[in-house]
């Protein structure tokens, strides 16, 4: 493996660190330990809190070190490597102000196994008057007192 390349594998595993432990700042803008850290170690100054809380809401981030930090770590690492360290901070840009897809999951699980083909082995009876569902075994409804049939 030729030097060069094992440099460019080395400043992506850095930059893959640097950020993962941004990533795992909460609240967004906040200050842990282990970013702290990170930024004494490539000696890049935190913001004030205020500016950090600022910083975060501005670039609506849900997640992570403020971006002006990271930005500012990501170019102490990548050195003259600048084109990596933009691909890797429009990455954690990306990341930091994704909403969370509560429901991907199960909607992908959905649709793999078509379960919308299949038909409802039970219904619910609902009350003719109200609409309520039918909550026991009895057939007059709770919440208006109809017979529910």
């Amino acid at each position: 493996m030729s030097t060069n390349r094992a440099l460019w594998m080395e400043i992506g595993l850095e930059l893959d660190r640097a950020g993962g432990v941004a990533l795992d700042v909460e609240p967004a803008g906040a200050l842990t330990p282990q970013w702290h850290e990170l930024l004494t170690e490539y000696k890049v100054a935190p913001l004030s809190e205020d500016a950090r809380f600022a910083a975060a809401r501005e670039a609506k981030q849900l997640k992570g070190a403020p971006l002006p930090e990271v930005e500012a770590v990501f170019k102490a690492i990548c050195g003259s490597a600048l084109e990596l360290c933009g691909e890797a901070f429009a990455h954690y840009r990306q990341l930091s102000t994704q909403k969370p897809k509560l429901f991907a999951h199960a909607k992908a699980a959905a649709a793999q196994h078509r379960y919308d083909e299949y038909a409802p082995g039970a219904y619910v009876l609902r009350c003719p008057k109200c609409g309520a569902p039918r909550l026991q075994r009895e057939l007059k409804c709770e919440f208006c007192g109809a017979d529910i049939k």
